[in-house]
């Protein structure tokens, strides 16, 4: 555990410099097309187009992507997109115009994979604009809500509930729709300074939670549930998962006799003075769809969260539980007063009989999104 302790500090404090930045551009300058890539809306076939560098903007926009779209052959939209970095979101901003068009979208995908799309309406044709949104702001629509030059909102996937999954995304898209193209059906968007902003002063950094787990140790503990009885399961290390030369640690649990829940427990350790907000990690099953987290605090009280949903497809899924989350659900043992005593001691990841009396769960690249606690009151 000290071992633990002195590699997670050390990966902490060699990387608050590199935390330190409180803007990313998007559109990388020694990168193909700045890292976008080009989609052409394949649900509704027929699009064509291009994605290329906007050699014509001004310098000061440089570097700039001009993004083509023909529908003379159907279609509905073509679109300039990419992955976001795993950074905390506090604004995005960007430059946009389009010589054909008044309108285009922004789409961006939260940590949830739920979809938010914002439309836009150009001032002035043919102009650069600026454009500013919040995305945890804006992304659930009321009335006055919506962010400057903004003229509508919509939502799916995911939770589907219109709430922005934070603290980071998935990706953010430009879409130019082919009904705002007019008569010729083909119209250009550009964009430029694609920027995301960070503006809290207390981020320090990404560290992680199981060091041991990458070098294919099993540093977990296993439980059956023995308070229900009858639950059978183990835990085990499997290589090459979730890509090669990569381990995860497997959870096997079997309610055919009895139980309620298996679980896998890991044991963390931090100075007091800081503490876990987020917690990621990656999932994969055949079999769960669902499953709790529980943290264990300073005084051995336990939380635990609601259930998460989780496909059973056996693909590998990454996930983003803010701990605030887990403390809002049941607890005991310790003090017993639902409130959170840092620092964090241990979290569980439990599946449980719910769907089918056989259950497996793959975990992996746990980590923790540390921030510095604020200082107590005296």
């Amino acid at each position: 555990m000290r071992k633990l302790f002195i590699m997670l500090f050390l990966a902490f404090a060699a990387n608050c410099v590199a935390y330190a930045s409180e803007s990313i551009d998007l559109i990388e300058e020694d990168k193909p097309n700045g890292s976008f890539r080009l989609g052409l809306g394949e649900e509704f076939k027929g699009a064509t187009g291009s994605l290329i560098e906007d050699t014509e903007a001004p310098k000061s926009k440089r570097p700039a992507l001009k993004l083509h779209g023909d529908f003379t052959g159907g279609g509905s939209y073509v679109q300039a997109g990419r992955s976001i970095p795993k950074e905390d979101i506090d604004e995005i901003t960007f430059y946009a115009k389009s010589d054909t068009g008044d309108e285009f979208g922004v789409r961006y995908i939260d940590g949830g994979s739920q979809c938010h799309q914002l439309g836009y309406r150009f001032k002035k044709r043919g102009s650069w604009e600026k454009f500013t949104f919040d995305p945890g702001k804006f992304s659930k629509r009321k009335e006055g809500t919506l962010p400057p030059g903004a003229i509508e909102y919509k939502h799916w996937g995911g939770k589907e509930d219109g709430v922005w999954d934070g603290p980071w995304g998935n990706g953010i898209y430009f879409i130019l729709g082919g009904a705002t193209c007019g008569g010729t059906k083909k119209g250009d968007l550009c964009i430029s300074s694609v920027v995301l902003k960070n503006k809290s002063s207390t981020h320090l950094t990404t560290v992680s939670l199981d060091e041991e787990l990458e070098k294919g140790e099993l540093k977990w503990g296993f439980t059956r549930g023995e308070e229900f009885g009858g639950a059978q399961g183990n835990i085990e290390v499997v290589k090459d998962q979730p890509k090669k030369k990569d381990y995860a640690v497997k959870m096997n649990g079997d309610f055919t006799a009895a139980g309620t829940y298996v679980a896998a427990t890991r044991k963390v350790e931090f100075k007091e003075d800081y503490e876990i907000k987020y917690i990621t990690f990656k999932l994969c099953s055949k079999t769960a769809d669902s499953y709790n987290l529980r943290i264990g605090d300073s005084t051995g009280q336990t939380h635990q969260g609601p259930h998460f949903k989780l496909k059973s497809d056996g693909e590998w899924h990454d996930v983003t539980v803010r701990v605030d989350s887990l403390i809002k659900g049941e607890h005991w043992g310790g003090d017993n007063d639902g409130s959170l005593h840092r620092p964090i001691k241990s979290l569980s990841i439990l599946i449980g009989k719910g769907g089918g009396n056989v259950k497996d769960l793959m975990i992996s690249d746990l980590k923790a999104v540390i921030y510095k606690a604020p200082k107590s009151k005296k």
